[in-house]
């Protein structure tokens, strides 16, 4: 597509409040931020594998005026998996200093803003299962971030 003609289409782009809900959910989850400009502007890239395709058909949909193109297949390991990216624009930078702190995502100080309904049922359906069927209770996984970060959400949700 031609370069204008994506700068003009870019211009009309804002996010709307659902939408960031929906952002805050997957950057505590499985979705992440690349910036190709040192941070003046970022693109959301999602993949699942492709049991989620239906999942990542709803977030397709939620996004479908940030999308460039089609969802994307790769096969990694032998298991297939399915993706976007959204155009790079500078709405995203705000949860890009936000979310990562020297190239590392982590579990922002102003969390607690950023919880809502919406944002948290993302956090599950990217990284949440069932413990076991036997407790029957359901788990967020949180392995990548700090124990700090992690009480601080648990102090947020009991509240």
């Amino acid at each position: 597509m031609n370069t204008k003609i994506i700068r003009e289409l870019k211009k009309n782009l804002s996010l709307t409040k659902r939408q960031q809900e929906i952002i805050a959910g997957t950057l505590l989850g499985d979705g992440h931020l690349e910036t190709q400009d040192s941070g003046k502007t970022y693109r959301l890239k999602i993949e699942h594998c492709n049991a989620q395709s239906e999942y990542l058909r709803w977030f397709c949909q939620e996004f479908k005026s940030w999308i460039p193109s089609e969802p994307y297949t790769k096969i990694k390991n032998g298991k297939v998996y399915v993706g976007m990216r959204t155009y790079s624009h500078q709405s995203l930078q705000t949860f890009g200093k936000i979310f990562y702190q020297q190239g590392k995502k982590i579990i922002p100080k102003v969390i607690e803003k950023l919880l809502t309904p919406l944002s948290l049922a993302i956090w599950f359906m990217d990284d949440g299962s069932l413990k076991s069927t036997r407790h029957r209770t359901y788990v967020i996984h949180t392995l990548g971030y700090e124990k700090k970060e992690v009480g601080n959400v648990q102090k947020i949700l009991l509240k």
